[in-house]
This record gives C-alpha cells, structure tokens and sequence, in this order.
C-alpha cells in the first residue's frame, strides 16, 4: 500500500509539473524619440491597466513581460522581437499566451499596396533606398511570430489597441474625446507616390495569421480596437477598477479592463460583446474580434 500511495502521488506531480502554462507580453509605447511631437501617455497608463485587471485575476508578476518605459525593458522593435521569441521557445502544448500592443500603428507601402505596422519606441522615418519604415514592426512580422507559438500547440489572444491607418492626424479633438492615435504619412516622410490615390491596400497578415514557420495547431483569437483604416481613441477616463483619479486610457484598453471586472468567467465571444458595447453609441472606431470566439475565458 505505502508504495502504491508513493506511486499515485509521483503521478499527480508529474501532472502538476505538466499543467499547461500562462504567460503575457505587454508592450505599451508612449515615447517616440524620433517623433517627439507623436508621444501617446496613454500608452503607458494602459499597460499599467493590463498588469492590475489580469493581477485580478490570478496571474502571477512572473507571468506577466512588460516592455514599456517604466517596464521590465523598453519597448524597441528589437525587444519585441526578442521576447516574441523567447515566448515561442518556452511555451508548450495547451498554454495560453496573451499578446498585447498599445501605441501608435501606422500603414507603410508594399509592392502590392499599403501593410499595416505597429511602431515601436525606437521607429525613426521612411527609408527610400531601403523601401521601409525603420524601426515598424510589420503586420507580417506579428503574425510570424504567432504563427510559431501556436506550431507548439499553444494558444494565442492577440490584442491590438492602436490605429492601422496613417493618412490621418493624431491631435486635441473637439468634444469629449481627446486624442487619436493617428500618426500620418508625411510625418514618417513616406513620399507621397507610395501612398496616396490608388493605392491598394493589402490584406492585413495578422488578422489572417497565415499558416508561417509551421503547422498551428493552437487556437488564435484577436481583439482589434479599430479597423484597417480607422484610427483608435485615446480618452480621459476613470480607473474602471476602482474608479479613482482620470487618466488618458486607450478606449478599447479601458472597456477591455472593464469587461475583465464585471465577467471574469465568461467565453471570448462574450467577452468581445461586452467590449463592443463600449463603442453603441460612437460614431467611429469599429472593434473587430475574430478567431476562435467560442473559447472558454481559460484564465
């Protein structure tokens, strides 16, 4: 008996030393060297947002990457890239992984017409002898690296608060909104033959997430603040956890920490509903959800 005690118990660690896994990449840019006059403060607040509305929920400081000015690294395209890789290395069969990006996006030309791109901290301007935009983090990119997450049967949550557009100006609004997170085309010096009529513009990769290093096997869900050619929103708002002083927050961040507050427990469909609904009543962005929906809230 006492070696059949010894065997289950051996059993029930090895188990626990299998459980599949939770880790997040938290990215929030709010400095852009290169384009001072570009800085978005609700960026960093916004991260903040993420790290207390999933500490809610259970997940551990260990669980939780933060690449941001005040974060455990700064958000350069580099170490994005880095910890993107680091991620895909390290996760196994049945984890979760949550991908999160606030900051400014930006579309910059292709052979076929205009990609979307986030930019990271150290995003500089339009080289012409090159043909990109130093610095972007190419919608491709983004997707190449989910794509090898989920090839070692891991799932991914991918959530995007930031524009994909650049023919538009982040600046004061009139009303209650203040701010957008817009960044236009001339301001990256992409000349205006590579943007302007006519341009076709392509499909977004991420949003596809086409099959790249690998077979996925894992699930995939995306939360998007704004369509291909909208911008996202940037507002003064209240803590939405505990309701404390006003702070510049990313609309979508914000109703996203909300919904994590009233529906812990919930699937991703509903999830996005309650998201969504933040928007009933406003005449742009349009938030897109795709992906595996149906899922359990896993967390």
């Amino acid at each position: 008996m006492p070696r059949l005690w010894l065997i289950a118990c051996g059993l029930l660690l090895l188990a626990g030393a299998t459980q599949a896994a939770q880790q997040a990449l938290l990215v929030g840019v709010s400095e852009y060297p290169a384009l001072p006059e570009r800085r978005l403060p609700g960026a960093a607040n916004d991260v903040r947002l993420m790290v207390k509305s999933l500490s809610a929920i259970g997940w551990r400081p260990t669980q939780l990457q933060v690449l941001a000015e005040q974060g455990d690294a700064l958000p350069t395209r580099a170490n994005i890239l880095q910890a993107l890789e680091r991620i895909a290395l390290s996760s196994r069969s049945g984890d979760w992984v949550l991908l999160y990006f606030s900051g400014h996006g930006a579309q910059v030309p292709t052979q076929s017409g205009l990609d979307e791109a986030f930019l990271p901290r150290d995003t500089t301007h339009w080289d012409d002898k090159r043909g990109e935009l130093r610095g972007a983090l190419r919608d491709k990119e983004l997707a190449s690296a989910v794509q090898r997450i989920r090839a070692q049967g891991a799932h991914v949550w991918a959530v995007l608060d930031t524009c994909h557009a650049a023919d538009m100006l982040r600046g004061p609004a009139a009303g209650p909104l203040s701010g957008l997170r817009f960044i236009t085309a001339p301001e990256l010096r992409i000349p205006v033959h590579l943007w302007g009529p006519g341009r076709r513009l392509s499909a977004s990769a991420l949003r596809q997430t086409k099959r790249q290093g690998g077979a996925a096997t894992g699930r995939y869900v995306a939360f998007f603040a704004a369509g291909k050619d909208e911008a996202s929103l940037e507002e003064r708002l209240p803590d939405p956890l505990d309701g404390r002083q006003d702070q510049r927050y990313g609309v979508f961040t914000w109703a996203l920490a909300r919904a994590l507050r009233e529906a812990p427990t919930a699937d991703f469909a509903s999830l996005a509903r309650r998201v969504g609904a933040a928007y009933a009543e406003r005449p742009f962005p349009t938030p897109e959800f795709v992906g595996n929906l149906e899922t359990a809230w896993p967390w």
